[in-house]
């Protein structure tokens, strides 16, 4: 009952509340692995970054397991600009898993290290052929290499599986200035 309340008070952006419930779970059972997920969730919203990272961090000391736990602190510390402890974090974990793979991959792209970002997202597409993010990720990361050339198909076909994916259409657009296409 108290989940509830705190997911109602997040849902309803009253953060301070949602807070205090959710560490007042944590402070009883310290392995609710979504009331720390959560709590993350509600800093981070707060751009708390260092206190939704901490919050993660503890619940892997306390024992919590769930791979979503690590997944959110990857995304968390490679959004903060810590790609390296994003890395160490998640390479052993990323498996098969998607959410894992695209953590892994953007990573390893803002740390300036291409090729494992294009394997990692290689990875994924052998999981998922269709998954846009993925192309998009591959096309964005040949780019920063400076490989304009094999970014362009890929930006290509990132946007046909998902015309939405705005990052897609930069890229795309960036690709194209770059090779004096600044018409298309």
């Amino acid at each position: 009952q108290m989940l509830q309340r705190a997911t109602d008070a997040l849902q309803r952006e009253r953060f301070d509340e949602a807070a205090d419930i959710y560490q007042r779970v944590i402070a009883r059972r310290k392995d609710t692995e979504d009331a720390y997920r959560k709590l993350a969730l509600v800093y981070w919203r707060q751009g708390r970054a260092a206190d939704a990272i901490a919050t993660l961090e503890l619940a892997l000391r306390n024992g919590v397991t769930q791979s979503e736990v690590r997944i959110k602190l990857g995304q968390y510390l490679t959004e903060s600009g810590k790609p390296a402890r994003a890395i160490a974090l998640l390479t052993g974990t990323a498996g098969t898993d998607p959410d894992a793979l695209t953590a892994l991959g953007n990573a390893y792209t803002l740390a300036g290290r291409e090729r494992e970002a294009i394997a990692t997202f290689n990875r994924l597409l052998a999981i998922d052929p269709s998954n846009a993010l993925a192309y998009e990720n591959i096309g964005a990361a040949q780019l920063h290499a400076g490989n304009v050339a094999a970014a362009e198909p890929l930006l290509r076909r990132a946007i046909e599986l998902d015309p939405s994916l705005a990052g897609a259409h930069t890229a795309l657009g960036v690709a194209l200035a770059r090779t004096g296409r600044r018409t298309d």
